[in-house]
């Protein structure tokens, strides 16, 4: 082969890779459509701080229930998640929230959630985003499919891209673990030691709204030694 048509077939390399290249970076900058409609169509400060406080009186109804009620139920909007996402999240627990995550959103869907939150980390910064299925599975057992995780517009790999999230959610009141059986599917069992708690047994998730229910279950509390 003569040294022009290398120089022709190496040209063609490059310029493929590049094209391959810009492709590539162009897809990992896109902004999920639920997303950037979750931040474009936010509600007004005043509106969207009400919802916010309506959420966390929601949960403060919650917690008490569960430590009182023999049955116990509570509902959640979409805006009302979004609007504490806003306003309480990340200013009063940041510190929670693993490094590099940025301004959580999500649009409920049936059965499940899309899941989105920009990310930094070194040189690349765009906006993570997943589709999650839920379900009981037994009373205090959660079943979290992850159908799709993506940066951008590229797949990435479900378990090196959760690993560092399920650890920050390890508590003594709850186990988060992979199904050993079941691909993308997190495991999250309410085991805590706690002698009087709520065994979740109800999960509804539809269109801008989710439900939770159960009942109040006494647990023997663990002889001393």
């Amino acid at each position: 082969m003569s040294a022009k048509r290398w120089g022709m077939v190496a040209v063609t390399l490059l310029a493929g890779i590049g094209s391959a290249a810009v492709a590539i970076l162009w897809a990992a900058q896109q902004v999920p459509d639920f997303y950037e409609t979750a931040l474009l169509n936010e509600i007004a400060p005043a509106v969207r701080q009400a919802e916010a406080r309506e959420f966390t009186e929601r949960i403060r109804q919650l917690s008490d229930d569960l430590q009182h009620a023999e049955e116990w139920s509570q509902e959640f909007t979409e805006q009302q998640i979004n609007s504490w996402f806003a306003e309480e999240l990340q200013n009063k627990y940041g510190e929670l929230i693993p490094k590099g995550i940025e301004k959580p959103r999500i649009r409920l869907i049936e059965g499940g959630a899309l899941l989105g939150f920009r990310y930094r980390q070194d040189r690349w910064k765009g906006v993570v985003s997943a589709r999650l299925k839920a379900k009981v599975l037994k009373p205090d057992q959660l079943a979290i499919r992850i159908e799709v995780a993506q940066a951008g517009l590229l797949p990435i790999p479900i378990d090196s891209a959760l690993d560092e999230i399920v650890h920050h959610l390890q508590d003594e009141r709850w186990r988060v673990e992979w199904d050993s059986h079941n691909e993308g599917v997190l495991l999250v069992s309410f085991d805590g030691e706690n002698v009087d708690r709520g065994a979740l047994s109800l999960l509804e998730i539809a269109p801008g709204i989710v439900r939770i229910g159960g009942r109040n279950i006494e647990r023997t509390p663990p002889r001393p030694d």
